[in-house]
Formats: structure tokens, sequence, C-alpha cells
């Protein structure tokens, strides 16, 4: 008899430490989400007290059910039955980091990688760009650029809260010049168009500049034509017009007769002048 005793008080001492002790639950939510702690109580005050009245608050009815109104930690108890304890964290995003400035070049493309403050709070992010012609962004952060100049890319979350990152979009540049031909030899009045090549491809300006060292043999318009004038020698320049300041140039060989070929600087008389600009001519144009 006294064993069974024992063994009676022994379960219900299990009993009582169960009722006492209950289980801790952990939960996270976002802001504006509900969640349901129990139904269906038998009292009409579910007996629970909060160490946190700004993070949640709670729902009436026939449920005990608390809403996430704001971020931050609330603990709640049931006061009877097995005195079950919730720690709730409420989560929202309260910051978004994003690069304040960034420098791109006409064509580039750049994917933002947004670090978002609280990291446990899920959102929808709406990306927009303030200068489409500038740059576009399209809904997973990525900038492809169009034009040159500047634009505001903003990142939003769900909440309003926002991140602002200003892009500047530099021209691509010439690298190289080349001409087709590094030298003619012309007869007086005749015509001749080079063709030049501008490197790279996606350069943001093709627009070029001609110049002719010596317009009295030979001039060239805006287009590259060349036209002979006189018997001599001068050199054209084709200067790419993006402040790259790349450019090449050829040779221009005016003929004339026997004996003004030798009157190479148009004076009408040959000398040591000429011998002089044949050499810097030739040298000037490997």
């Amino acid at each position: 008899m006294i064993k069974m005793q024992r063994i009676w008080l022994l379960l219900f001492l299990c009993f009582i430490a169960k009722e006492s002790f209950g289980t801790i639950y952990n939960k996270t939510l976002q802001v504006g989400s509900t969640y349901t702690i129990g139904s269906a109580w038998s009292e009409p005050d579910p007996g629970y007290i909060t160490g946190n009245s700004i993070a949640v608050e709670f729902i009436s009815g026939g449920s005990v059910s608390i809403k996430a109104i704001a971020p931050g930690y609330a603990t709640f108890q049931n006061k009877w039955k097995y005195q079950n304890t919730y720690i709730i964290h409420v989560v929202d995003v309260t910051d978004i980091m994003i690069p304040d400035n960034l420098t791109l070049s006409r064509g580039d493309t750049y994917t933002y990688s947004p670090i978002i403050t609280d990291a446990e709070a899920t959102t929808t992010l709406t990306w927009t760009s303030s200068n489409t012609s500038v740059a576009t962004v399209n809904s997973n952060g990525v900038v492809s650029t169009i034009g040159t100049g500047q634009t505001v890319i903003t990142c939003k979350a769900s909440n309003g809260i926002s991140a602002l990152s200003i892009i500047t979009v530099n021209p691509v540049l010439v690298c190289s010049v080349g001409l087709n031909v590094r030298e003619y030899q012309m007869n007086v009045g005749e015509n001749v168009q080079p063709t030049a090549t501008l490197l790279p491809a996606n350069a943001s300006s093709t627009s070029v500049k001609w110049m002719s060292t010596n317009e009295n043999i030979a001039q060239v318009d805006d287009t590259g034509n060349i036209t002979a004038i006189a018997p001599g020698y001068c050199s054209i320049f084709c200067i790419a017009d993006d402040g790259s300041r790349k450019y090449d140039k050829c040779l221009v060989h005016v003929l004339g007769n026997t004996a003004s070929r030798a009157d190479v600087n148009g004076d009408g008389q040959v000398s040591v002048t000429d011998a002089f600009t044949v050499i810097d001519a030739i040298l000037n144009n490997p």
C-alpha cells in the first residue's frame, strides 16, 4: 500500500511540474502579420501578459491572436494551465544600403546587391530611374546604361523605406583612329577620299575633324575629301572629335611637271628648303 501511494505521489508531482513549467516558443513575425497563439479558450480572459506592448497588440475574438505592429520583442506567458511562454520577435525593413555613387560607361550593366536591415524582414523592392535616357533599372536591380549624364536610382521597400544611388554615365572615348591609306600621289585638281576607322566600335562619338598641314598643296573638307591644289608635299590629319586626342595621318604628294616636281613647297623655285620639306614629310609619315 505504501509503495502504491509513493507511485501515485510521483505521478502527481510530474503532472504538477508539467502544468507549472510549460513550453517556451520563439516566433518571428513581419510587421502587419498576425499570429494565433491558441483557440477555444474556456475563460473570457486568456490571462496573457506582455513584456512589450509596443511591438504587438491583441486581437479580440474567439481565439488568442496578436498582430505585429512595430519592430521589437514581446514576451507573453499564460498565467494558468501550462504557463507556456511565447517570445515574439517582430521584424521590418528599417534601412536599405546600396552604393551612394557609381560611375559607369555607356553600354555598361550593373546589378545592385542591397543590404536590408532587419535581415530577417521580407519585402518587395521597387526600383526606379529618374532619367531613363541615361540608364534604366529592372525589377531585379539590374542597371543598363543608355546615354551619358546622371540619373538617380531609387530602391524602395514595401513599407516606404528607400535608398538612393547616383549613377554617372561617361562616354566611351575613341582609343584609336586608322586611315586606310598611308600615302597618296595626286595630280593637281585630283580628288581622293580616305576611309577612317575608329575603335572601339561602341565609342560614344564617331565624329572626326580633318586638317591639312598645307592648304596651298592640298585641301580637305569636313567629309575627308582631299583636293590637290599645287605640286608639293603635305600631311592630312584625321582627328577624333571626342576629346580623346586620337588621330591618324597620311602623306599627300601632289605631282607637277618635271621642273616643278622639285619645287615641293610651291614657291616657284627649287632650293634646299624643298629638300628639307621632303625630308620632314617623310620623317613625320613613316
